[in-house]
């Protein structure tokens, strides 16, 4: 998606009054804009100053970003074509118990996590995540909010790691989970750390959840989940992953330049 496809998508989304999700398409992209606009806008509509004259605004700045040139000439390339994510053909073959271990783990899950720029509204993001085996190696993809990643696993025992590559645009994310030293079935739920760069090139890390569903990963929707309303949540999986994430200035840690 280029930028003029990405201000007209923007605007689009404030003619659907989907507000929040403007700002966080915005932070989440690799296009240049003016941060301390961006965060006045913002504030403007968490403090419930949603109205034409702020919709206006907001459209004004959507027309004022423009693409990034910090990034170097093959991070640009990567943003503006499709990434091929290949693996090595020769890959070390696994012993037996490794194998099994990891063969118990593959099938779908929800990727919980806290974003740094929801947390103060108490939102979590449920993103369809899968492990599968393809030719006895096993891997891992993810459908994020713009792009899909994909990555190999990494058995390192008592916990797995993987590098996920978006397939557009030049972003990573490392995960880090731990299934502990016999994972001799399915786990309901695998708990872990991310970390990666936020959306203005700065280090951040924190936990992540996976949690297993028995639905298949191409019908799995990624969502918005509020903290309050499944802490009321019947089911006592979703309560305890809530009450993980609710303190959520111990939920991620992110470099903040300006400060150093």
């Amino acid at each position: 998606m280029n930028i003029e496809q990405f201000k007209a998508e923007l605007k689009r989304l404030v003619d659907e009054l989907k507000i929040s999700e403007i700002f966080e398409q915005i932070e989440n992209a690799d296009f240049e804009y003016n941060k301390s606009q961006f965060t006045s806008l913002r504030n403007r509509f968490i403090d419930g100053d949603d109205n034409s004259d702020s919709r206006q605004s907001l459209r004004i700045f959507i027309g004022t970003l423009k693409e990034n040139t910090k990034v170097s000439q093959t991070s640009s390339l990567h943003y503006q074509q499709k990434i091929n994510v290949e693996f090595p053909q020769q890959s070390p073959i696994l012993d037996p118990k490794s194998y099994a271990t990891l063969k118990n783990i593959t099938g779908s899950y929800y990727l919980m996590s806290l974003p740094s720029s929801k947390a103060k509204k108490g939102i979590i993001y449920q993103t369809p995540f899968k492990i599968y085996e393809d030719n006895s190696q096993f891997y891992a993809k993810m459908k994020g909010g713009q792009y899909d990643y994909k990555g190999k696993l990494h058995l390192v025992v008592p916990v797995i790691a993987m590098t996920l590559v978006s397939n557009y645009s030049y972003k990573i994310l490392h995960l880090t989970l731990y299934i502990g030293a016999n994972a001799n079935r399915p786990l309901p739920i695998l708990y872990g750390t991310f970390s990666g760069a936020n959306s203005n090139g700065f280090p951040i890390c924190g936990k992540e959840v996976l949690l297993r569903t028995d639905e298949p990963y191409e019908k799995l929707e990624r969502q918005e989940l509020n903290l309050q309303e499944i802490l009321k949540s019947e089911n006592p999986t979703i309560q305890k992953i809530a009450k993980y994430f609710f303190d959520y200035g111990t939920s991620f840690i992110k470099v903040d330049i300006d400060k150093i």
